[in-house]
């Protein structure tokens, strides 16, 4: 805004001219809120998960209950934006899709998954889901392990539902069944050692 702008809001009984004293206190006032608000836009953009780094990206983690250990900035998002839409996602299959494709920032597309009613045997599988497509090129872009990804995709499925890894990947083994059962310690599951790149 411009003087000029401020010196419209005075009554007529004011001189309006810029070069006025009252036009000179306007001019600081004006130089004080434009400090202000470069301000607040720089403290906006640094409270951003995307822009964050370092101790106040653990300050972010810390709105959620999410703890860094000893993970990098880039995979520490990963896990703060699965906290932040893990208490969005309602459970339908197109929610985790969405939920998944915003924690790893990939699209929607990227991601397939679908109800599994029936395994190729016939078995019967319920509150199941099965995990066909990834974006193997994010996961390995932010070095995600297998462990990492299940308890990603643990984060964002409800519980009680069951995951079934049915894919072609150099990061997850071809057939990689894992139960949901709330809790991140995955020394249950029987993976193989990761292909390195």
């Amino acid at each position: 805004m411009s003087i000029r702008d401020y010196l419209k809001f005075l009554p007529d009984s004011f001189n309006k001219k810029p070069e006025s004293n009252i036009g000179k206190l306007f001019q600081i006032i004006r130089n004080q809120i434009g400090e202000l608000n470069e301000t607040l836009v720089r403290t906006e953009e640094w409270r951003s998960v995307d822009e964050a780094k370092g101790t106040t990206l653990d300050l972010l983690g810390d709105n959620v209950n999410e703890m860094r250990g000893t993970a990098k900035d880039d995979l520490f998002r990963i896990f703060i934006r699965a906290k932040v839409f893990r208490s969005r996602c309602d459970g339908t299959v197109n929610q985790i899709i969405k939920a998944l494709s915003s924690t790893l920032n990939c699209k929607t597309t990227d991601i397939r998954i679908e109800n599994i009613v029936r395994d190729d045997q016939g078995i019967r599988h319920p509150a199941t889901i099965g995990i066909n497509t990834i974006p193997e090129d994010r996961l390995s872009g932010v070095r995600l392990s297998v462990s990492q990804f299940i308890r990603l995709v643990d984060e964002v499925v409800a519980a009680g539902i069951s995951v079934h890894y049915d894919l072609e990947s150099s990061i997850l083994p071809k057939q990689l069944f894992v139960a949901n059962i709330m809790t991140t310690d995955y020394s249950h599951v029987d993976i193989p050692s990761e292909k390195r790149r």
